[in-house]
């Protein structure tokens, strides 16, 4: 096996456990029985890696999307091998996941990630969250200081000492 083929196959490896809880949750939607669930995992590993071999590799981020549809196909597969399954596919749910939308305790987790981050922000003093604001919407240090006309090390300081505020907060509770 060539150089090329190895690091093509991790890439694949890669992209199948970045979408694994993908992938699971397009089985139990298509309502795979147990005995086979192994079997259509075996046939999308196998998919997505003749896939990246012949075409290329996808990033893992931003391509939930590609593997829900061929986890969908392997599922349908399935069902037209074995015709006696009679199934009851949830349309809505496996197209929410084509549209890479998040899953919902995905988004809950991330709302309350965000709360929680507002929470702390608001309890640093005005300038410390100016300047973790500002770094946090991608300016640099330089940028930041010509801004508010401090010096770059000041601005660096107020950033540094902001961030361990918020550490100490998130330790307490």
């Amino acid at each position: 096996m060539s150089d090329i083929n190895i690091t093509t196959d991790a890439d694949a490896v890669n992209f199948l456990f970045y979408h694994r809880r993908t992938i699971g949750y397009v089985i139990n939607a298509m309502h795979v029985p147990e005995q086979h669930r192994d079997d259509i995992r075996q046939e999308v590993a196998f998919k997505i890696i003749s896939r990246f071999r012949s075409k290329g590799v996808l990033s893992p981020k931003g391509n939930s999307g590609f593997a829900a549809c061929v986890t969908r196909g392997a599922c349908l597969d399935l069902f037209r091998r074995h015709k006696r399954y009679i199934t009851t596919i949830n349309e809505e749910q496996v197209m929410r996941l084509i549209e890479d939308s998040p899953l919902p305790d995905e988004l809950l987790h991330g709302i309350q990630r965000t709360e929680l981050l507002h929470r702390i922000l608001a309890m640093l003093t005005p300038l410390k969250r100016h300047v973790v604001r500002e770094v946090m919407s991608g300016k640099s240090m330089v940028e930041i200081s010509k801004e508010m006309g401090r010096s770059h090390g000041s601005v660096k300081v107020l950033h540094h000492r902001a961030i361990n505020e918020m550490k100490k907060i998130l330790k307490q509770r």
